[in-house]
């Protein structure tokens, strides 16, 4: 971001919130979303995506989940968004019944036990995206299911963005389209 606006000052705020409550003081926000509000001025930037992702290393002895005959370790959250039982539904594969489990309070400590070799968890594509890149993490499977929610960028109704805000909100735009293909 700030190669293409260095002079741009940028506050950001994490919220678990609802895309129709106010942005405060912010000219933009991004949500996640399952619809849009009517009347709500909302852009989608990419959709949500789970993959399994794990180490390479933990690919070359394991192999991807299609390969039904592996004892995979499963990397979970002991209070789940999206099982396993779901996501191996969602992508056409039989449970593995030899696998094991390994369950987590807090979603980072599974991403980092994936990048460990430790298993497979489960990714969602903004989370995961950086680990994909460095080659930290691979994918272990072919498909990734989308969860019908999406990331969007919201401006609060009525309200003229500033031309940088205009012009920072065209290039995130821009910017997250051309890393979802």
């Amino acid at each position: 971001i700030y190669t293409s606006f260095p002079n741009l000052d940028l506050k950001f705020q994490l919220a678990e919130s609802a895309a129709s409550e106010a942005l405060l003081d912010a000219d933009l926000g991004i949500r996640l979303l399952d619809h849009i509000d009517k009347g709500l001025d909302a852009e989608l930037l990419v959709e949500e995506k789970i993959q399994a992702v794990c180490s390479p290393s933990y690919l070359d002895n394991y192999g991807p989940l299609t390969h039904k005959n592996a004892a995979h370790t499963f990397i979970h959250l002991n209070t789940p968004v999206y099982s396993w039982e779901q996501f191996l539904t969602d992508i056409g594969v039989e449970h593995h019944e030899h696998a094991k489990f390994i369950t987590f309070s807090d979603y980072s400590l599974a991403v980092q036990a994936a990048k460990n070799g430790q298993g497979i968890a489960l990714g969602w594509n903004m989370v995961v995206a950086d680990g994909l890149q460095t080659g930290e993490l691979v994918s272990a499977a072919a498909r990734s299911p989308s969860t019908g929610r999406g990331y969007y960028i919201l401006q609060a109704t009525g309200v003229k963005l500033s031309p940088s805000a205009r012009d920072l909100k065209h290039w995130l735009v821009r910017e997250m389209k051309m890393e979802s293909e």
